[in-house]
């Protein structure tokens, strides 16, 4: 019966995403600026099953999986490619609830403790709503996606689907990479993998440091022509001057406060 009103808070979260959600065109999003990169994603998108002949920003290029199959698919059945990363996305968002939903069970919350931190993730600004309104940033939503299986393959001790959400993540975005640092030193401390202390960690460092290096031969031929370096890790490019690392450490100094609110709440709960 308890699992029964978790499905319920589950639909319902669900129903209210859809139902605030605002649906710009695509158009929209690159004219407003609001999410630009959509049109660099569309050239690698259209050149499917090919590569694009033309250059593309190293960052952007390396995130090319998902909208390379976007592409295949548009050319395989003709639907309009705005309207398959629009289903890509969707789908994408509601998977992301449900990896959620996996693993705020596993913990045996309350179903008031689990509305309010389910409610965290669906009503939240960038992993469900920019995503929806930008559905050209899916490889946005594949890593977040990707670190929701893998919160879920720790909460419930699962090493390879933990593994596997890292990969998918990684497969998004390059911002894995230190993500996969801090699993890596979360894992050597789990009890559930106690008896593999040493390979877990491993595995949580090369898992995505190998598919990052497949990624990084495989969009060379397409990549913008200069030479790579560090700064082409999402995170890590913030560092390339002072108003960009500025910019970043007040971000994440957002996210780490609207965290601590809701850690508060569920403590006063």
């Amino acid at each position: 019966r308890r699992l029964g009103a978790h499905l319920v808070v589950l639909v319902l979260w669900a129903g209210f995403v859809a139902a605030v959600q605002r649906w710009p065109s695509w158009e929209e999003g690159v004219r407003v600026q609001f999410a630009p990169d959509m049109d660099v994603y569309e050239v690698i998108a259209r050149a499917a099953p090919g590569l694009p002949d033309t250059d593309v920003l190293r960052a952007y290029a390396q995130r090319f999986p998902v909208h390379w199959l976007i592409g295949v698919a548009y050319d395989v059945t003709d639907v309009p490619l705005h309207t398959l990363y629009r289903v890509a996305v969707i789908a994408c968002v509601a998977l992301i609830l449900v990896a959620m939903h996996v693993a705020l069970t596993a913990l045996g919350l309350d179903v008031r403790v689990y509305a309010l931190s389910l409610g965290v993730v669906a009503a939240s600004a960038y992993p469900v709503h920019y995503l929806l309104a930008a559905p050209g940033m899916v490889s946005d939503g594949i890593f977040v996606l990707g670190l929701s299986v893998m919160l879920a393959g720790f909460v419930r001790g699962g090493l390879w689907v933990a593994l596997a959400g890292l990969a998918l993540a990684t497969l998004g975005r390059q911002s894995a990479l230190p993500v996969g640092v801090a699993a890596a030193v979360w894992a050597a401390f789990l009890p559930a993998w106690r008896p593999i202390r040493f390979r877990a960690p491993a595995g949580f460092l090369l898992v995505p440091a190998v598919i990052y290096g497949v990624l990084q031969i495989a969009s060379n031929s397409f990549s913008a022509p200069r030479p790579a370096g560090i700064d082409d890790l999402t995170v890590i490019g913030f560092f390339t001057g002072v108003r960009p690392l500025a910019d970043h450490v007040g971000r994440v100094a957002l996210g780490i406060a609207v965290a601590m609110v809701f850690v508060a709440l569920l403590i006063a709960g």
